[in-house]
C-alpha cells in the first residue's frame, strides 16, 4: 500500500471515530413548574418562562405539566437551592450517568448595582457528596443567558442512599429576582447509528486496503 493510501486511510478512521465521540444526547430534568415544585427557599412561577416548554422533564416523570420556571431572590451570600431528594427517580439517576455538563437558561438581575456581582452554579448534594460546581456563561442576546457545568456523578449506593441537585449562587446584590429554567444534563456518548458507521467505514477500509496489496 503506498504512504498516500494510508495517509487517506489514516484520516478516514480519525474522522470516523471524531464522529462517534462527538455524538452527544441532551436529557431535560427540570423545566416545569411541576419540575420546580418544592424546592428549598424558592417559589416557581408560571407567568415567567423560558424555554416554552409545558411537559415535565425526569423530575415530573416527562408527562404534560405547566409551563414555568424557578424564581430566586438572592442577596449578598452565597446561598443553595435544592430540589427535594431524588434518589427514587431511577430514569432521573441514570441519565446523570457517571458525569458530563448541566446546561440551564436563565436571566440576569439588571442592572446590576456598581460593585455587586453575580454567579449562577449547580450544586449535587449525595452520599460523601456536597459539590459545588460552577461553568461558562453565554449571552443569548436575548435577554437570556446559558450556563453550562461540567459535572461528575459517582452514583447512589445500592443499598440506598440521597440525591438533591440544586442552582447555587454567589452573589453581591439584594431584591431582584431571578428566573432558572429547562435545566438539562448532556452527556458525550457514541450513538448505536454513528458506532454502526464506524464499523462499516473500518470494514470498507479494510477490503480497499487488501486490493491493494
Amino acid at each position: 500500500m503506498t504512504i498516500n493510501r494510508c495517509w487517506r486511510s489514516t484520516a478516514t478512521v480519525a474522522l470516523l471515530v471524531f464522529a462517534a465521540a462527538s455524538a452527544s444526547a441532551q436529557t431535560t430534568l427540570f423545566t416545569t413548574v411541576e419540575d420546580f415544585t418544592d424546592w428549598e427557599n424558592s417559589t416557581t412561577q408560571d407567568s415567567v418562562d423560558l424555554d416554552g416548554s409545558s411537559t415535565n422533564g425526569l423530575a415530573g416523570g416527562g408527562v404534560a405539566g405547566t409551563a414555568g420556571s424557578l424564581a430566586l431572590l438572592p442577596s449578598s451570600n452565597y446561598n443553595f437551592h435544592f430540589s427535594p431528594g431524588q434518589q427514587g427517580n431511577a430514569e432521573l439517576v441514570s441519565a446523570l450517568g457517571i458525569g458530563g455538563e448541566f446546561v440551564f437558561e436563565h436571566d440576569f438581575p439588571t442592572p446590576l448595582q456598581a460593585g455587586s456581582y453575580f454567579q449562577l452554579g449547580v450544586g449535587l448534594n449525595y452520599n460523601d457528596h456536597f459539590d459545588q460546581l460552577f461553568g461558562a456563561t453565554v449571552d443569548n442576546m436575548d435577554g437570556t443567558y446559558t450556563t453550562t457545568v461540567p459535572y461528575t456523578f459517582d452514583g447512589i449506593p445500592a443499598d440506598g442512599g440521597y440525591l438533591q441537585i440544586g442552582i447555587i449562587y454567589n452573589a453581591e446584590l439584594s431584591g431582584v429576582a431571578v428566573t432558572v429554567d429547562n435545566i438539562r444534563v448532556q452527556n458525550t456518548v457514541p450513538e448505536p447509528a454513528t458506532m454502526g458507521s464506524v464499523l462499516l467505514g473500518l470494514v470498507v477500509m479494510g477490503l480497499g486496503w487488501r486490493k491493494t496489496r
